[in-house]
């Protein structure tokens, strides 16, 4: 686009990167600091103030990160929210906590359903 708004038809890609760079910041930033927020509601003395507080500096800090990259730019802030949730993805995975496979439901169906009648019988033996 020019600066009249007429569309010259050509995209520069590598103008995409930094606000894309920036996306993955900013959603590293508000996603750890939603985590870091959650781990201690427990331990705060205004659980409700806390979270309030974490919400508003996380999206206000991500909503001037999006207007300052975008520069009246639609491709710039689409490459910022691909990043955001980039991001997020990737945390996700990371945070993710490691599973305790004895008791899921599969392997409680996978269990021998005889023993559960043992159970019974000798409880009412």
């Amino acid at each position: 686009m020019t600066i009249t708004g007429e569309w010259t038809g050509s995209l520069d890609w590598q103008s995409l990167l930094p606000p894309l760079m920036v996306g993955i910041a900013l959603g590293l930033f508000y996603f750890v600091g939603l985590w870091w927020t959650v781990q201690r509601l427990a331990s705060a003395e205004n659980p409700a103030l806390f979270s309030l507080i974490s919400l508003f500096v996380r999206n206000g800090i991500a909503l001037l990160g999006f207007y300052l990259v975008t520069a009246d730019r639609w491709e710039r802030l689409v490459a910022c929210l691909i990043g955001f949730v980039l991001a997020r993805m990737a945390l996700v995975q990371f945070l993710k906590p490691e599973r305790d496979n004895t008791s899921s439901p599969k392997t409680q169906k996978n269990a021998d359903p005889r023993s559960h009648t043992k159970i019974h019988e000798s409880e009412s033996a």
